[in-house]
This record gives structure tokens, sequence and C-alpha cells, in this order.
């Protein structure tokens, strides 16, 4: 017997039952194989089946806004406060004289620019058309921009289209004719550009802050080494589009904004259809037969704080864990749920987040389930919730996701990252 056969079959001649290419495990072998792939299949065909269920739900809410403000005459009736401010300027009047919480123009006076841009367009349809094209390219824009920064392809996770192009938010945003959808695209380019390009990332923060500004809060990404390039940026925009607004609309239009902010500051909008934490405070007091009124602001101006607190805590965290994601969540969730007005559209501002976390799913599973909960909490919140009840359910979920975000920031070992350099450069957020 040669010194083969020996080898391959031992002293006695037999074949090895426990060898590498025995049968007994090659039938292991693609048993497991098949278990697994049958695994996938039913996670494939349950995450289709959700996203579908989940687009639907969007298309339903839709219809049911169309049927309690139907066409043409509530199309785009946000919209018609921005051009009733803009028009009023038109006349030298003051385009902040409406202070009506819900009608008033509330946004700085360079979002005039854009209103003055749509306002070329000759007809309401063509204006909605407008409105829907534009909400299409900044959703693909940002997919597209999201996919090449986490180096994971749309067609590796083909259910973030649906996600992104059906979520509620967006869609009611669009038939309204809200104008967050480009903030939320701003958002993007700020989370794309700003390692690689910072004094690029830190104009487009301004631009996003000088049209709606919660996006301050997003100063907080820029703690870190090019931060002297990220804030010369917002401070270069900021200073620019000042001044130009200053010149094109006057120099009185900016103590009218100031009486205006003032007013919204002090408004505390309190009932159903109210996301505040505020109202989520109301709703218990009165429950219980207690006067609100008199601790609304105290109740804001706390909450204003502990979130400011949280976010220094999370930032200070990102730079020793350098994780990335967890801070940009915690700081774009938590800057949309902080202000004393919230109004369901402004969740559009979640969009590049979610899409983000979504494409960084099958690298980091243990973040999916935060994806699933809040887009079924946004999703299904006006149809399935009772209105009176829909403050505490957004934001006792979006507080718990800020609180798992920091969690994982808090308990991530730094030294293991020396070990992991691989994994940590395709999971964290550059």
């Amino acid at each position: 017997m040669s010194d083969s056969s020996e080898v391959n079959h031992g002293l006695t001649g037999r074949p090895k039952l426990g060898g590498r290419g025995s049968p007994r495990n090659l039938r292991s072998t693609n048993k497991c194989l098949l278990i697994t792939t049958r695994r996938r299949r039913v996670v494939f065909l349950l995450v289709w089946l959700a996203t579908t269920l989940y687009a639907y739900e969007g298309l339903l809410f839709i219809r049911h806004c169309m049927n309690l403000k139907p066409a043409p005459e509530f199309l785009l009736e946000d919209y018609g406060y921005y051009a009733d401010a803009y028009n009023r300027w038109c006349m030298g009047e003051n385009p902040y004289a409406d202070q009506r919480i819900g009608t008033a123009f509330l946004y700085p006076p360079q979002a005039l620019f854009l209103v003055a841009l749509l306002e070329w367009c000759p007809s309401p349809e063509t204006r909605f058309a407008l409105f829907v094209t534009v909400s299409l390219v900044l959703v693909a824009a940002m997919l597209l921009m999201l996919s090449q920064h986490t180096g994971v392809s749309v067609s590796s996770v083909p259910w973030v289209v649906p996600i992104a192009f059906g979520f509620g938010p967006l869609l009611f945003s669009t038939y309204m004719g809200q104008i967050n959808i480009i903030v939320a695209f701003f958002i993007c380019v700020v989370i794309v550009q700003r390692k690689d390009h910072p004094f690029i990332a830190g104009v487009v923060l301004s631009a996003a802050i000088v049209i709606k500004l919660t996006p301050v809060f997003l100063l907080f990404l820029f703690a870190d080494r090019w931060w002297k390039r990220s804030m010369s940026g917002v401070l270069v925009g900021i200073v620019c589009s000042s001044l130009a607004t200053g010149f094109v609309y006057g120099w009185t239009v900016w103590p009218r904004y100031f009486e205006i902010l003032n007013v919204l500051t002090e408004a505390f909008p309190l009932g159903s259809g109210k996301y505040t934490m505020v109202n989520v405070f109301y709703l218990g007091f009165t429950s219980l037969g207690w006067d609100f009124s008199s601790v609304a602001p105290m109740v804001q101006r706390a909450y204003v704080v502990i979130m400011v607190l949280l976010f220094s805590l999370a930032t200070r965290l990102n730079c020793r864990s350098k994780t990335g994601d967890p801070l940009v969540a915690v700081l774009v969730f938590g800057m949309t749920i902080l202000p004393n007005i919230v109004w369901y559209h402004h969740f559009v501002l979640f969009l590049p987040v979610i899409i983000l976390l979504a494409l960084r799913s099958p690298l980091t599973p243990g973040r999916a389930w935060r994806i699933v909960v809040l887009l079924a909490i946004v999703q299904c919140l006006p149809l399935l919730v009772p209105m009176n009840y829909g403050a505490l359910v957004l934001q006792g979920t979006v507080l718990l996701i800020i609180g798992m975000s920091v969690g994982e920031m808090w308990f991530r070992d730094p030294s293991s990252r020396a070990s992991q350099t691989t994994t940590s450069a395709r999971s964290s957020c550059e």
C-alpha cells in the first residue's frame, strides 16, 4: 500500500468517516447551506412584505389627507402662506405681518429667495409638478450620495428605495408645498461632505440654518480636527446670505423677523396633532385636572437644556469612539423633536438618517430594529395612533432611539478598534 493510500484511507484501507471530504460531512454542510438559503429567502420575503405594507400605508395617509383637504382647494396649502408673505413684500408691506401660528411665515428672510423662484411658475399645477419633481430628484440624490458614502450599493439593499420614496412625511410635505425636503437634502450633504470637504459642508449647513433654524444643532458634528474650516464655511454662508437678503428685501426685514421669532418662541400649540414634549406634559396635566399654561415655558426650556447636554455628551463620546452614525442619529432626531412647535411634515428631516442606517443595516444588523420601529411609528402615526397620544408615542420612541445610540457610544471599547480596523472602517461614519 502506497503512502498516499495510507494517508487517504488510513491503516485499514477504509475511508475515514470524519474526514473533511467524507459523505457525512458533505451532507451536513449541504444541509446547513440549504437552511441558510431558506432563511435568507424568508427574511427577504418578509422584508419586501413589510416594505410593501409601509409604502401602502404612506399612500393611504395621502389619500386620507386628500379627503380632509381635497385638491385643488388645499393643494400646496402651506406654500400659499409663503406666497402671501412674498406678495406682501412685493406690495411694500411687512412679510411677517401675519403672526398666527399655522398661517404665519416663520422662516428666516433668506427663505424668501426660494419663494421668489417658485413664484415664477405660471400656474398652481405647474408649481405642484415642480414640487413633485424636486422632491423625487432630491431623494434620488440622497440615495446616490449616501450609497457612495457608505460603500453599499442600493442594489444590495433594494428595500431602501420604497422606504425613501414612500416615507409618509415626504409625501405629505410635497402635497402641502413644504420646503423641508430641501433642508433634509442639505443635511445629507453635510453628513457626506463634513470630513472630505469641511468648508463646503459648513456653507451647506449655513443654507440649512437660514432656511430652518433647528439645523444649528448640527454644529456639534464639526467638533473634530476640521472644525476651523467647517465653521469658516458656516460663517461665510450666513454672512453672505444675510447681506444679500438685506440688499434685496431691505434691512427692515430683519427686525420684523426677530419680532415674529419672539412670538414663535413663546407659542405652545397644544392638543391633538402636536408632537412636542410640551404637549406630552399638557396631556398629562389636563388628565389630572391641573393647570398647565404657566408651566409650559419652563418645561420647554428644561427640555432644551437637557437635549443640549445630551448632544454634548454624544459629541464627547463620539470623539472617543469614532462611531459616527449614532452621533448623526442623535443630533438629527433630537433637533427635529426639540422645538416648541412640531408638525408631522417636520419628520421629513429624518429621511437622510433613515437612508443612512438602512444602507448600513447589512453591516450593522443591531441597529436595524431601530429603523424598523421608527419607520413603523412615523408611518402609522396619523392613522393608527389616536391623535391625543401621538406626541407621547413619537417623543418616547425617538428618545428611546437616541438613548440607545448614546449607549452604543458609551459602551464601545476604544481599545477594540485596533484589532477591527477593517470592520470599523466599513461600519463607522467617516
